[in-house]
């Protein structure tokens, strides 16, 4: 309930259902300036975990997946061309719509192809 209320109010700052989410009033490069100043404060950085923020969003997904479809992830060495298609499909869709996309496809970059 929580990530989906978070991401209700991600959503609400994108112009468009493709649009980034960085304010208007920010450059890129200040946006990801704040964000991992935020990530040094909270103590997620590589320095003091051992992993980067977006490895454990990759980790995240990745777990979902397998929870949905019911096996690995390719990436994970998952069944690949033998897995369910429907059941692949489906986790994929969960999966991309929690990562905050649209785009079923987008899943590729985190669960492969």
């Amino acid at each position: 309930p929580l990530q989906r209320e978070v991401l209700a109010l991600a959503r609400q700052y994108a112009r468009t259902p493709n649009a980034s989410t960085i304010p208007l009033d920010k450059t890129c490069k200040q946006w990801k300036t704040r964000f991992y100043k935020v990530m040094v404060k909270v103590g997620l950085t590589r320095t003091q975990t051992g992993a980067t923020p977006h490895s454990f969003r990759h980790t995240y997904l990745n777990d979902l997946y397998e929870q949905v479809a019911g096996f690995p992830s390719p990436v994970r060495g998952g069944p690949g061309k033998g897995m369910h298609p429907l059941a692949d499909q489906q986790a994929r869709q969960v999966v991309a719509e929690r990562a905050g996309h649209r785009r079923l496809q987008i899943s590729n970059a985190y669960l492969g192809r």
